[in-house]
Formats: C-alpha cells, structure tokens, sequence
C-alpha cells in the first residue's frame, strides 16, 4: 500500500526552485497491517539539505519498551558475557 496517499493532502517530496517544479515522487510503502497502524503522516518541507523532502510515519504502539526488557532470573534465556572477548575473537568473526 501506498500508505502516504490516504493521510497527506497537497503534498510534494520534489522540489526544483529553479524550475518552479513540485511534484511527490517519493512514497511510504507498508504492508495492510502497518497501514493500519499508522496514526500520523508527514512531508517535512523545513530540511533543505536535498530536493528530495523527507516522509515520517509514526505507528502506533507496536510494542511497549517493557516487552523489550529480559529478567535474567525467570527466564530460560541465555544471556552472553562478552567480558572475556579480546580483539583475536573479535576479528576472526568477521
């Protein structure tokens, strides 16, 4: 989905000032489930660094900071000590 096209009115993303040209050529994609969670859609027309303007979104809560969070001591999950790592390990990684 072209999910700028329902929530922006009047916009353009392309600006030519020497030509008076303004069109909207760039879009934000999402599938029908982050479509939905949209709440807000902006063209940010105060960065002048491109003629390119840049889109935000901004989703609702997908999922809350607490969810982010492990507690070590009633999880199964193993948690890594990288205290023992030295560049030899490092390097042979990558």
């Amino acid at each position: 989905m072209i999910s700028d096209l329902t929530r922006l009115t009047d916009a353009f993303t392309y600006s030519n000032e020497a030509l008076n040209t303004f069109t909207w050529i760039d879009h934000i994609l999402c599938g029908s489930t982050f479509d939905s969670l949209i709440t807000d859609c902006h063209a940010h027309y105060e960065f002048i660094s491109s003629d390119h303007k840049p889109l935000s979104v901004v989703f609702e809560k997908i999922i809350s900071s607490s969810e982010l969070l492990i507690d070590v001591e009633s999880s199964n999950n193993t948690v890594l000590d990288w205290s023992n790592v030295d560049q030899h390990c490092i390097t042979s990684m990558c």
